[in-house]
């Protein structure tokens, strides 16, 4: 019948597949197919498909069984070894059970049972689950633990890598009354989510702290601790010494902008759009997402001195102008004139300053003009159109601002002519004329204005490009150092500013 089946299959009449059936009787014996393919290396083909059969195990394991079967055939030699031999080479806490053995050959069973103890006390230490009352003060034991260490850095490492191991220990240990009303004091001084750096007790500020800043410090406290030494004092003293709390300056200097010839063109408190803030000053520690709180208050008033010759300045423009845009809480004022030279001759050509004195002088004096004549604000719009009429020659990256070309007298008259139809009547001026009067060579009616604000300015010993923040003073010389431009140096201290009002809430 098979050969009649396959002459079928061949001709295509029927599909034929062949399964061998086989006998128990059959698989017994050795030479029957069952055990064809077989040979000494134990590798048994399926019979009827001539494949392999392998079987795997997909098991994560962390230990190698080939070493768990020879420990386990070796099992019954070592439940019959003296205890010597059954602690070879074991170690726990420090303790060497084998030698101990050895040496004390009639204890041996308070040497198990002590082994026992101090294995089941090892695994309590690392393993054991924390309960929920036993982890409530785990960051005080933590901060216990690396401050009362004879070497707290160390500590800090070994606590931070090996934390989950430690977590027992730490749990059990006693806290120091010390310690927690200092930690306790701390929070009171720092709000959530706060981050203070210090060296030797002097606060550092992460704000405008870098890596070259940072070494400066480093390196004085490290001159200090030399000329300490150098005394004869010992190392624990000059530590205790540089711990010490620094000698407060006595008064910063403060200076006082009142003068009618500055004029603040927002009120935080006074202008209706900000009118649906809040007088709440514990807003002041929330969360800003990196702005300014909305408070109602003039807590940040800021001047700022600015030569239009000069071509910085409209960059310094553009950011006041971005400021009273979007509601930002300063308070501000915009001093424009001439003719006061910085007295470092070595700033222009470290900024490669671009000026031009013809236009300067012009802007100057219709500046001035709309200042006296409509307000601080029409001074303010005339500025921030003239900032904006300049055409932009490199767009805005992620590394760096825009550039744009210095701006000209055609586009500061259309600002200028702009400006008056948003402040006066039709009759009451005749921008032309005003335009003509502010290009001439002298112009005394309207200079006298100028000379006024330059007299005020001198009178403060203040200069141009520069900015007055709530009584403090900051030139851009001062940015130097850092290549800072004046708008920088703005972002700088405002956010300076901002986190010690913060501190006085």
């Amino acid at each position: 019948m098979h050969r009649v089946l396959v002459d079928a299959s061949e001709s295509g009449l029927v599909n034929y597949v062949l399964r061998p059936v086989l006998f128990e009787t059959a698989c017994a014996r050795r030479d029957s197919c069952a055990a064809f393919g077989a040979s000494d290396d134990a590798n048994l083909r399926l019979a009827g498909f001539g494949v392999e059969l392998a079987v795997k195990n997909m098991e994560y394991k962390a230990i190698d069984d080939s070493k768990v079967k020879a420990e386990e055939a070796d099992a019954d030699d070592d439940a019959s070894a003296p205890l010597g031999d059954e602690l070879a080479d074991e170690s726990v806490s420090g303790f060497n059970f084998a030698t101990l053995a050895k040496r004390y050959p009639n204890e041996v069973d308070g040497l198990r049972a002590f082994r026992d103890a101090m294995v089941g006390k090892s695994e309590l230490t690392s393993d054991a689950p924390l309960k929920l009352w036993d982890i409530k003060d785990l960051g005080l034991q933590a901060t216990q633990r690396i401050s009362l260490s004879d070497d707290p850095l160390r500590a800090l490492v070994e606590l931070s890598q090996n934390f989950p191991s430690l977590a027992n220990s730490l749990s059990r240990m006693k806290l120091n009354s010390t310690i927690v009303n200092e930690v306790t004091k701390n929070r009171k001084n720092m709000r959530p989510g706060g981050l203070i750096m210090s060296l030797n007790g002097e606060n550092l500020e992460l704000d405008t702290i870098d890596i070259y800043t940072l070494t400066e410090t480093i390196s004085k406290e490290v001159q200090h601790a030399a000329a300490l030494r150098r005394l004869g004092l010992p190392q624990s003293s000059v530590s205790r010494l540089l711990r010490l709390p620094k000698k407060q300056r006595s008064s910063e200097v403060k200076i006082d902008v009142t003068n009618p010839a500055i004029l603040f063109y927002n009120d935080i408190e006074a202008d209706a759009k900000f009118a649906s803030w809040t007088r709440n000053l514990k807003t002041l520690l929330e969360p800003s997402r990196g702005g300014f709180p909305k408070v109602r208050y003039n807590l940040y008033n800021m001047a700022v001195f600015l030569d239009p010759s000069d071509m910085s300045t409209w960059d310094m423009v553009g950011m006041m102008s971005h400021f009273y845009d979007h509601k930002v809480p300063v308070r501000m004022a915009q001093v424009v004139v001439t003719g006061l030279d910085n007295p470092d001759p070595v700033l222009a050509q470290t900024f490669a300053k671009q000026t031009d004195l013809v236009f300067g002088r012009r802007v100057a004096r219709a500046a001035n003009y709309l200042l006296r004549e409509y307000g601080p604000v029409a001074q303010h719009n005339f500025m921030s159109y003239v900032a904006q009429s300049r055409t932009e020659e490199r767009p805005p990256s992620y590394f760096a601002p825009a550039v744009y070309s210095p701006p000209s007298w055609e586009g500061a008259m259309d600002a200028f002519e702009k400006t008056l139809s948003e402040f006066a009547d039709d009759l009451e001026f005749d921008a032309v004329t005003l335009l003509e009067e502010f290009a001439s060579r002298s112009s005394t009616s309207i200079d006298k204005y100028i000379d006024e604000v330059r007299a005020a300015v001198k009178a403060k010993g203040l200069m141009t490009q520069s900015f007055v923040l709530n009584g403090v003073y900051v030139d851009e010389s001062q940015g130097m150092a850092y290549r800072a431009s004046l708008e920088q140096m703005v972002s700088h201290h405002l956010r300076q500013e901002m986190e010690k009002v913060r501190r006085l809430v």
